[in-house]
C-alpha cells in the first residue's frame, strides 16, 4: 500500500467502521475515532470542537456535518467564538465507502495538501458516488475559486 507524501490527521465519526480507520492509518494518516477520544455518541459541537482545535479532519457520513458551520461559546459566557473543523463527508453507502475512498484517495490528500500549501482551508470535501467536489474556506485577502469538482 503507498504512503500519503504528507501525512493528514483524522477524526473519525462512530459510523465509520474500524477497517476504515486501519486503512487510512497504513497509508501513513494519523488517525483518531471520536468513539475512543471522545466516547461513544458524542455530540457533532463536540467533535467539531475537537477537530478544529486540533487541526483533525472530520471524517463522517453524517449529513449534519455535510454543510455545519458550528458556533462555540465558552461555558459560563456569551462569546461568539467561531470554530470550522473540515469535513470529509462520504455520500454512498457504509458497505461501499472504503472502496470509494480507495478509489479517490490520492485526489483527496492532494486537495487537503494543496489548500495546506496556498493556506487556505478545505471547509468540506464530499466523495459522492461519482465524483469529489471541495469547497475551500479562503481568507479575504486571497482571491480565487472556493470550489471545484472533479470526476
Amino acid at each position: 500500500m503507498e504512503h500519503s507524501p504528507t501525512p493528514l490527521r483524522f477524526l473519525l465519526d462512530e459510523n465509520f467502521q474500524r477497517s476504515v480507520a486501519n486503512w487510512l492509518a497504513a497509508r501513513g494518516h494519523e488517525v483518531h475515532e471520536s468513539r475512543e477520544v471522545v466516547g461513544p455518541e458524542a455530540k457533532d459541537p463536540v467533535l467539531n470542537w475537537l477537530a478544529s482545535t486540533e487541526g483533525l479532519v472530520i471524517v463522517t457520513y453524517d449529513e449534519d456535518f455535510r454543510y455545519a458551520v458550528r458556533r462555540i461559546a465558552p461555558v459560563g459566557t456569551k462569546a461568539k467564538v467561531w470554530k470550522y473543523a473540515s469535513v470529509l463527508w462520504v455520500g454512498v453507502p457504509a458497505p461501499r465507502a472504503q472502496k470509494r475512498l480507495g478509489e479517490c484517495i490520492e485526489l483527496v490528500e492532494h486537495l487537503f495538501l494543496y489548500a495546506r500549501e496556498m493556506t487556505v482551508r478545505v471547509e468540506r470535501c464530499e466523495v459522492q458516488a461519482e465524483r469529489v467536489v471541495v469547497r475551500f474556506m479562503v481568507p479575504p485577502q486571497v482571491a480565487g475559486p472556493t470550489q471545484t469538482g472533479a470526476e
